[in-house]
């Protein structure tokens, strides 16, 4: 007997309000909760926070950081009890130059 593959989004075209839908979702569920009470098994991803370079993001920096949440996501849905700190702290630079001037 063969299955046929019955996809979960049911929408062809990605809309910012089905984006909205599955993050909403995500929040009522819980998902990026961490439970410090569960039996699973702990996976800690512990982030530096970027390198201030003085230029908005690059390509190079949304890739890394989109890698890391992938290893995340996939922690999470083989069972592990995920904690994933993003750290985006810019170490308080653009407040240090500020002050320079």
């Amino acid at each position: 007997m063969i299955m046929e593959f019955q996809p979960r989004l049911k929408h062809k075209n990605w809309t910012i309000e089905n984006e909205k839908l599955i993050a909403q979702k995500w929040r009522n569920e819980g998902v990026f909760k961490l439970d410090p009470s569960s039996k699973k098994t702990l996976f800690v991803i512990d982030t530096p926070p970027p390198y201030p370079s003085g230029t908005p993001w690059h390509i190079g920096a949304a890739a890394h950081y989109s890698q890391i949440d992938m290893i995340a996501r996939t922690a999470r849905m083989v069972g592990n009890e995920v904690l994933f700190p993003i750290g985006i702290d810019r170490n308080g630079l653009a407040i240090e130059i500020y002050a320079e001037k």
